[in-house]
Order: C-alpha cells, then sequence, then structure tokens
C-alpha cells in the first residue's frame, strides 16, 4: 500500500514518536513536493497518476504492507491539537 500523510504544522517531536512507532512496519519519506512527482511519474506502477494529484505542501510517502485502519488508528492517536497564537 502507498499513503499520504499531510505534514503541515507537525512538529519535529511528533514526527520522530510517530516514525518510532512505525519502525520496521513503513517506509516513511518525507522530500519535496518535486522530487516525489518525479518519482511517482517514473515509476512503472499503473494508477499513479491520481496519487500524484493529491501531492500539495509538505507530504509525506508511505509504503508498507499494514493494514490501512491499523495504520490510521496510529495517526490519529498521534493527533495534538494545536491553538491559535497571537500575533
Amino acid at each position: 500500500m502507498i499513503g499520504l500523510v499531510r505534514m503541515d504544522k507537525i512538529g519535529a517531536k511528533t514526527t520522530q514518536e510517530i516514525r518510532r512507532q512505525l519502525r520496521n512496519k513503513v517506509d516513511m519519506r518525507v522530500s519535496k513536493r518535486r522530487v516525489q512527482l518525479l518519482a511517482l511519474q517514473q515509476s512503472s506502477k499503473k494508477n499513479l497518476d491520481k496519487l500524484a494529484e493529491m501531492i500539495d505542501g509538505s507530504t509525506a510517502l508511505l509504503f508498507t504492507d499494514m493494514d490501512p485502519l491499523e495504520l490510521a488508528a496510529i495517526f490519529q492517536k498521534n493527533r495534538v491539537k494545536s491553538v491559535a497564537r497571537a500575533g
């Protein structure tokens, strides 16, 4: 399975905690948008053009054999509500 995760406004501490929990289960790649799009275009896999359309802003690509619901539960568990800052 290939998944996308928006990484906007996710702090380094939260990112490291998620990476620690997913170690040995998920290959998580965070890179520039343009590099991700080039990699998807050059791949021989089918239907990656639809996936490329979803990449917007800071996005992580996830490669795994995990159950999608189990993976989503890990991200939901690590979800942190942010508060508006003055200024």
